[in-house]
């Protein structure tokens, strides 16, 4: 298994194969994959959940994604409405997945400026903001983009491939965030302005525009995969499960899971062993996505899951999924 990775703006353009997954007939006479998958959340201590999560896949690709939303709710909550949409609505999808992916996010970044205000006059994205770990599948590649510290893993037959997380213990993040005029104490990013000051664990977010004159930034970082019949399952979680697993525990319990139960109960099973830890106090959510047999053919009710369109009137309601399997938000 390799990953071939990008650090944008290093932008590399990546030509269309066939997928190599078997497609399927449904009543409505679409032709292609759903992939089986499960999904939790848990709210776990904290008084709010700022966890969002999208899925959706459709007759061009299959999309994966966690939100941890930080210093409030609202800027998760959009990025899990609309996210995908950009992506998919930018003029090059169909041609440069990587550079759709890329200008999608900063697009999307920019926008947040109209999301609102606090009651301070700030915009909502000021203050506000969200990590990303989304996965996508597209004509027979996985596209594998992150910013901050939720994680999206990869496992194959022989062994697995994690994103790093984007905080200052990578050299090229701290060394950016210090030549843009920012500390680093405690694990954390500082900035001194005449507003006030802040505190922020990771060096890259949607949103989060206090911090983006020390460096803080929203361009994602790309890995890009070519399927094959060794892959088995992917594992998107926002940091709630990575403060109590490492990669291999979360990946063997995964697995486990699998061969004992099967898909349906395996991100809840994932939740459900990290909260008997004194580390578990934040949220939690976690996706997992069954690749075996390069795309296990399954009933479109357990697979096809779209998040419903976004309104700002729905800021209050915390529900992100539209069937019946919906996440404990």
């Amino acid at each position: 298994m390799k990953f071939i990775s990008i650090v944008v703006p290093a932008l590399l353009l990546c030509s269309a194969a066939l997928s190599q997954a078997t497609s399927i007939s449904s009543s409505t006479a679409r032709e292609y994959v759903l992939y089986a998958k499960s999904v939790a959340s848990s709210q776990g201590q904290r008084s709010s959940m700022e966890d969002f999560y999208t899925i959706e896949q459709n007759k061009k690709c299959a999309f994966f994604a966690v939100y941890d939303g930080h210093g409030g709710k609202e800027v998760a909550r959009y990025a899990s409405r609309q996210l995908h949409q950009r992506i998919f609505e930018h003029k090059d999808f169909e041609v440069d997945v990587q550079k759709a992916i890329v200008e999608a996010f900063v697009a999307f970044h920019k926008e947040l400026d109209d999301l609102g205000s606090d009651e301070d006059g700030n915009t909502l994205a000021e203050h506000q903001g969200t990590t990303v770990a989304l996965a996508l599948i597209k004509s027979g590649y996985l596209y594998i983009a992150w910013a901050g510290d939720s994680r999206c893993i990869l496992v194959s037959q022989d062994g697995f491939t994690s994103t790093v997380d984007h905080t200052y213990w990578i050299k090229a993040e701290a060394d950016r965030i210090k030549q843009n005029g920012g500390q680093i104490r405690n694990g954390r990013i500082l900035i001194f302005k005449t507003q006030g000051i802040g505190s922020l664990a990771m060096t890259r977010a949607l949103g989060d525009k206090f911090y983006s004159p020390v460096g803080v930034i929203p361009t994602p970082e790309i890995q890009m995969h070519k399927l094959t019949a060794t892959d088995q399952f992917l594992l998107l979680a926002t940091d709630g499960i990575w403060d109590v697993f490492n990669n291999q525990e979360a990946v063997q319990i995964v697995r486990d899971e699998l061969k004992e139960n099967g898909i349906h109960e395996t991100a809840q099973k994932l939740i459900s062993k990290s909260e008997g830890s004194v580390l578990s106090a934040d949220n939690k959510t976690v996706i997992v996505v069954s690749l075996s047999d390069l795309g296990p053919i399954c009933d479109e009710s357990d697979c096809d899951t779209i998040a419903p369109p976004f309104s700002f009137s729905d800021l209050d309601d915390s529900t992100v999924d539209s069937d019946d399997e919906k996440s404990q938000l």
